[in-house]
Formats: C-alpha cells, sequence, structure tokens
C-alpha cells in the first residue's frame, strides 16, 4: 500500500484529453468557418443571376409579342467594362449578333457560341462569363424559338463582397484557433502543476 508522500501515477489518458478536445476544436471550427464562407459565397454568386435572369425573360417575351430585335432590348447602351448595369445580346438562329444593349471597347461583346448552343438545346444556361482577364459577368442565356437571348451582368461587387466576408471568416477562425491555443496551453500548464 503505498504511503502519503508516494506520488501516484499520472493516467497516459489525462495527458492527451486536452489534446483530443483541441484537435476536435480546431476540426469543428475549421468546418464551421469553411461552411460558413460556402454558403455566403454561393448565394451571392447564385444571387448575381436575378437581374441578368429577369432582363433575358424581359426582352424574350418582348421578342415574342414581335417587337424587332434592335427594339427588344433596352434603349441604353452600357459600356460593360466600367458598369456594374445588366445589358442584353440578342442572337438569332444562325448565331448572328442581331442586337445589343452593351459594348466593350466600343463593339457588341461576343458570347461564347459553346455557351449559346448549350441554351438552344436545354432553354437556358447559366454560366460565369470572362471576356477578358479582370471582367467577369453573371450571364444569363434563353433560347426564344428564333435564337437565344443573353443577359449579363458585372460580378465585380458579388465579388468584393464575398472578399469582405472571406476576410471576416478568417478572422473568426483565427481568433477561434488563438483561443483554442490559449485552453490547451492553459490546460497543459494545470496538468503539469496538479
Amino acid at each position: 500500500m503505498p504511503n502519503a508522500s508516494t506520488p501516484v501515477p499520472k493516467n497516459p489518458r489525462s495527458r492527451r484529453l486536452p489534446w483530443l478536445v483541441a484537435a476536435a476544436t480546431a476540426l469543428l471550427l475549421t468546418f464551421t468557418c469553411l461552411l460558413v464562407y460556402g454558403v455566403a459565397q454561393q448565394s451571392l454568386r447564385l444571387g448575381a443571376d436575378a437581374a441578368p435572369a429577369a432582363l433575358a425573360a424581359e426582352t424574350r417575351d418582348r421578342l415574342a409579342t414581335g417587337f424587332a430585335a434592335p427594339d427588344a432590348v433596352p434603349s441604353s447602351t452600357v459600356r460593360v467594362e466600367s458598369s456594374l448595369s445588366p445589358f442584353v445580346l440578342v442572337y438569332d438562329a444562325q448565331g448572328n449578333l442581331v442586337a445589343s444593349s452593351g459594348t466593350l471597347d466600343g463593339a457588341a461583346p461576343v458570347y461564347p457560341a459553346g455557351a449559346r448552343a448549350a441554351a438552344a438545346a436545354s432553354g437556358e444556361n447559366r454560366v460565369t462569363w470572362q471576356p477578358r482577364s479582370g471582367l467577369r459577368f453573371a450571364s444569363v442565356v434563353l433560347a426564344d424559338g428564333q435564337g437565344v437571348v443573353v443577359a449579363a451582368q458585372s460580378l465585380a461587387e458579388p465579388e468584393r463582397s464575398i472578399g469582405r466576408i472571406g476576410r471576416l471568416v478568417f478572422l473568426a477562425w483565427a481568433c477561434g484557433m488563438a483561443c483554442a491555443a490559449l485552453l490547451l496551453a492553459g490546460s497543459l500548464a494545470i496538468g503539469r502543476r496538479g
């Protein structure tokens, strides 16, 4: 029988417990932050399709009621390289651009033929379109029976918001990890004393 002066050996599991709790906390915190960022990013990106979808549907409806293509698109011209406003392009069944409310470097933008063909085959196509580096658009393409209607809007604002959210989520993750590290260090220090 051990006397009062003989130290009782520590349970090896009790030494591992703070590390296991810290690892579980780090995994849970990382997963939660990634989930929050992913949901916010997808929400903003998918929400960016709303204005182009509405403009494409409105233009398709105008074409269906007999408007000529140049009269079906908005009358104001959008300089797509610098504007945040949505714009529309109308292509005929042969793939010729017949009307546009947007210009890129002074000419009508050229939308990818593959994305137009996918919409003609399925009725609708939604893609992120990048006509050149640093210029990205949420675009919605609708088939109208006589060609396709493309509407697009700059992703500059949604992408800025996504960047801000990313920085906030990273800051929250870093603070959480720092707190977990402090708790682990405190737990280990108390364990050594006891």
